[in-house]
C-alpha cells in the first residue's frame, strides 16, 4: 500500500511493503534518488529510496537472514496516520525475532524530515540488533559532493564501502543538508555508479554482525530508540 505525507513543499511516498521510502522530495525536486529497478546487463538491482535496515545491517548470513535484515521485505501495519506522519509496525514470524515489535514513524516538519525507530522485546529471552538506515541521496553533479566540508572523492574505498564515522552535514549540487541522529552516529557512504546516488547511511556501529563488532542486546520489556534527522 502506497502512502504520502506532505508539509509545505515536502512530500515523501511510503510503500506499507517493507516500510519503504519510494520517494522524497522538496517543491518537485527529489532529495532522494527514486526507489526504482536498474537494468544491469541481462538482470537488474533494485536502487534508491530508503529502508531500515533490521535487525542487522549488512551481511546477515551467520543468522541466516538476508542482507540488510527482514523488515524491508514484510508488510507493515498503519498504526496512525496524518497529513504529515505516518506510523507504521511490525511483528516478524521469524526465527529468534517472533517477539521483537517494531514501530516507525516518519514525519514531516519546516524542512524536516525524521525517522523514528523502536524496537520492543515482548518476550522473555533477550536478542540482538545493529540497525541502520540506508538512504539514497540523488545528485546531478558528482563534483559537488561534499561531507562535513570536504570534497567527496568517488574512490574504490567509497564503491566498496567508506566508514566514515560521525557526518553532520553533506552538500549536493551547492545545496547543505544537516544530518542528525540518535544511537546511528557511524556512517558509511557507499554507491556502485549505477546512477547519481549517493548513500549516506546512518549506522549503530557499522556492519557490526558480519564484523564480529558490538552489538545491541534487547532485553525483556526493554525498548531501544533510534533516529535519523534530514534538515533541508
Amino acid at each position: 500500500m502506497i502512502k504520502i505525507i506532505k508539509h509545505n513543499d515536502l512530500q515523501v511516498k511510503i510503500d506499507t511493503l517493507g516500510a519503504y521510502i519510494i520517494e522524497f522530495n522538496k517543491a518537485g525536486e527529489q532529495i532522494f534518488y527514486p526507489k526504482k529497478e536498474i537494468k544491469v546487463g541481462n538482470s537488474s538491482k533494485l536502487r534508491g529510496g530508503n529502508h531500515v535496515c533490521l535487525p542487522h545491517f549488512g551481511v546477515s548470513e551467520k543468522i541466516n537472514q538476508s542482507n540488510h535484515g527482514f523488515a524491508r521485505s514484510l508488510e507493515w501495519d498503519i498504526l496512525e496516520e496524518s497529513d504529515h506522519k505516518l506510523i507504521l509496525t511490525l511483528q516478524a514470524p521469524v526465527k529468534d525475532y517472533e517477539e521483537m515489535e517494531v514501530s516507525l514513524e516518519y514525519s514531516l516538519e519546516d524542512n524536516t524530515f525524521t525517522s523514528k525507530l523502536e524496537v520492543e522485546n515482548l518476550g522473555e529471552e533477550p536478542f540482538t540488533i545493529s540497525p541502520a538506515f540506508h538512504p539514497y541521496f540523488a545528485y546531478k553533479d558528482v563534483n559537488s559532493l561534499k561531507v562535513n566540508g570536504e570534497k567527496l572523492e568517488i574512490t574504490d574505498q567509497v564503491r566498496e564501502s567508506l566508514f566514515k564515522g560521525q557526518v553532520k552535514e553533506i552538500e549536493i549540487d551547492g545545496k547543505k543538508i544537516i544530518l542528525e541522529n540518535k544511537n546511528i552516529n557511524k556512517y558509511v557512504i557507499w554507491t556502485d555508479e549505477l546512477d547519481k546516488y549517493i548513500c549516506i547511511e546512518p549506522t549503530y556501529n557499522y556492519d557490526a554482525l558480519n564484523r564480529d563488532l558490538d552489538l545491541i542486546q534487547v532485553d525483556r520489556g526493554k525498548i531501544k530508540e533510534f533516529e535519523f534527522i534530514i534538515r533541508l
